[in-house]
């Protein structure tokens, strides 16, 4: 799942805008899409993958040259791994990696063929 949060100057803070719940994924994973806090050019971007039984989940993507190393996700007490990356508008390819292996995240319905014959989510960053 993705969050997306914009900031500007010091500009006021304007009201989260409430985005699309999604309920469960094939596999029976939860999701839920939720659009944050917008301001300025400055993109906050929240990624969010639901796995309680994941014991370690790195996000990479074209932002971070694909490292599979360099962007631990954090785990909350319900199984949600989180992390927040600030990216420029426009498009961006990602994808998880779950205990070593590559996962595409289960709340996007963005993919892109790669150059491995798999997929790669998208986010669009406006």
């Amino acid at each position: 799942m993705v969050q997306r949060k914009k900031t500007e100057g010091a500009k006021k803070k304007e009201p989260a805008k409430k985005g699309v719940s999604r309920e469960k994924t094939a596999s029976g994973v939860k999701k839920t899409v939720k659009r944050v806090e917008v301001k300025g050019n400055e993109r906050d971007v929240k990624f969010v993958y639901k796995n309680p039984d994941a014991g370690e989940v790195f996000l990479a993507g074209e932002f971070n040259d694909w490292d599979m190393r360099t962007l631990p996700m954090k785990r909350n007490k319900k199984g949600e791994w989180s992390i927040t990356v600030v990216l420029p508008p426009g498009q961006h390819e990602y994808n998880f990696i779950v205990d070593g292996t590559w996962v595409q995240d289960p709340a996007c319905s963005e993919r892109v063929m790669n150059t491995y014959g798999t997929q790669n989510c998208v986010i669009q960053v406006y």
